[in-house]
């Protein structure tokens, strides 16, 4: 696992209690998900950083990054693959709908992706194939 996905799966953890009635102490919160209160203040300050639009924090739970991981994706293959869009282009849609604060949007990062959908999708199609092929032998 990279630092960036475990500072993220950290974060995480932190977002639930930042808003409980009461207001926690950083001591208190850290002691209820087994961290440091200096872990759970850089986990803090990195989300207020990040949520600098009003629907930022939305990207913040776990439903809210499985709809930005498949938007990503569908961007990428709506516009990349079947559009030919360029991923300099792609990554500026990005940022214009402000979501590059809370997922990986460089063009060499979605150009990684692409690679990995068209690598899935060939491999996907074999293994169909595969097993058309050996319902139509029986």
């Amino acid at each position: 696992m990279s630092s960036a996905e475990s500072v993220r799966r950290r974060d995480s953890e932190v977002y639930p209690y930042m808003f409980q009635s009461g207001k926690l102490s950083l001591r208190k919160i850290g002691a209820a998900i087994n961290l440091t209160k200096d872990s759970v203040f850089r986990s803090i300050a990195a989300i207020l950083k990040r949520n600098i639009n009003p629907e930022s924090y939305l990207w913040e739970t776990e439903e809210g990054k499985a709809w930005l991981e498949r938007l990503i994706i569908a961007m990428i293959y709506e516009f990349g693959i079947k559009g030919n869009q360029g991923a300099g282009r792609m990554s500026d849609f990005c940022k214009r709908i402000r979501i590059d604060k809370h997922i990986a949007v460089s063009p060499s990062t979605l150009r990684k992706i692409r690679r990995e959908i068209e690598t899935n999708a060939v491999e996907f199609q074999r293994s169909e194939e595969k097993v058309k092929k050996e319902k139509n032998v029986k």
